[in-house]
């Protein structure tokens, strides 16, 4: 059986098994964009407090929506809350980010290549980063952050030559040499383009699909 027909086959139990709780993550999503509407007003990132960033014991802050209100929409691990103090304590740099994130002249790659790493437990791999664009591109992202899961889902589905073969096209880099965002880039959009091209879930959610 191709990966495709194995896909297909499964389709049905992946909406029954997560839909619900995925639908219900898109309500509460729109809870977050109504409070944070920084994609179609980015003036508001400047009126962000530090208590709107973190705020442990109070919830519906903006890090508590990206790790746990919004957690069915992409998961990310986050071993203590030293990055989210990081962000609360250094706000105008986390304001600076924010605002290269939902700017529409920015790429993706651009957007996860930031200076992510200006925030102590930022860097690296960046899933944080990838989260937050996330939320605000959900119709462009598909929401798997580690790069060795995309890179394992593309060798699976037999597209991880083409990303060799495109980075240089699209970079003028080998693809060994490509930076974070960069990499998620280009695999994001194989991967979406992947999903695009299959009839039965060209208009799932991404969310769903991942």
């Amino acid at each position: 059986m191709s990966v495709v027909s194995k896909l297909v086959e499964v389709k049905e139990k992946v909406v029954v098994d997560y839909g619900g709780e995925i639908g219900e993550a898109w309500a509460v999503w729109r809870e977050f964009i109504k409070r944070f509407p920084f994609r179609e007003e980015p003036e508001a990132i400047d009126s962000l407090t530090p208590e709107d960033v973190y705020n442990p014991g109070v919830g519906g802050y903006f890090l508590d929506y990206v790790e746990h209100k919004l957690k069915a929409l992409g998961h990310i691990y986050v071993p203590s809350d030293k990055p989210w103090r990081a962000a609360r304590d250094n706000l105008e740099i986390f304001k600076k980010l924010l605002r290269i994130v939902v700017s529409e002249d920015v790429s993706l790659a651009e957007k996860i290549d930031a200076e992510w790493g200006m925030l102590p437990g930022w860097g690296g791999d960046r899933h944080y980063a990838k989260k937050i664009v996330f939320c605000y591109y959900p119709e462009e992202v598909i929401p798997i952050f580690k790069t060795e899961h995309l890179e394992h889902f593309l060798r699976i589905l037999g597209l991880l030559e083409e990303a060799y073969r495109k980075a240089q096209a699209m970079f003028q880099r080998s693809y060994e040499d490509l930076t974070v965002g960069q990499k998620y880039e280009l695999l994001n959009g194989l991967l979406s383009g992947f999903k695009e091209g299959l009839a039965d879930f060209k208009d799932m959610d991404n969310a769903l699909f991942a």
